[in-house]
């Protein structure tokens, strides 16, 4: 017959000490800079160019009644767009606004115009609108997988 073997099973250690190593404290990039315009204050363990490249970066920014403003390039003041209501200013500029489905960039045209800023506007417009389940039926259709348009030969049969 067949030599009797012996099966060792090895029981995993699911206890993982550095488990907290794994989790991430999700801050938002503008802590630092409202912590600055509220009681100025910035972080000790700084370097002097951590300092300098702040501080360049803080003067386009003010804090007012617990909001943060910015001044765009275009000399308009806009207010900073919290990360829970990208979604729904989304969706209201490109679903609701003028008959809506507009194009991400014009979606994102119309947030800035509506006053709000996010440094990642362009983007998340272009993830709201792949997401969209209109703007995905009714898109352009692709020409790559057509036929190569070709006039048909028509013959006609003469009496002789």
């Amino acid at each position: 017959m067949y030599p009797q073997c012996t099966i060792e099973i090895t029981r995993i250690n699911e206890d993982f000490p550095d488990e907290h190593i794994l989790a991430m404290c999700h801050e938002p990039w503008y802590t630092d800079i409202v912590n600055y315009l509220a009681i100025r204050q910035i972080p000790s363990d700084w370097l002097s160019q951590d300092r300098h490249r702040f501080f360049a970066q803080v003067q386009i920014f003010f804090w007012q009644e617990l909001y943060l403003f910015t001044y765009c390039p275009d000399q308009i003041i806009s207010q900073y767009l919290p990360e829970d209501e990208h979604r729904s200013v989304l969706a209201f500029c490109h679903n609701l606004a003028c008959s809506g489905h507009f194009s991400p960039r014009k979606t994102a045209e119309k947030v800035l115009q509506s006053g709000f800023y996010s440094p990642t506007l362009f983007k998340d417009s272009f993830n709201f609108y792949k997401l969209c389940k209109n703007c995905q039926l009714m898109r352009r259709i692709s020409r790559r997988g057509m036929m190569p348009l070709n006039p048909i030969l028509e013959v006609e049969i003469f009496d002789v």
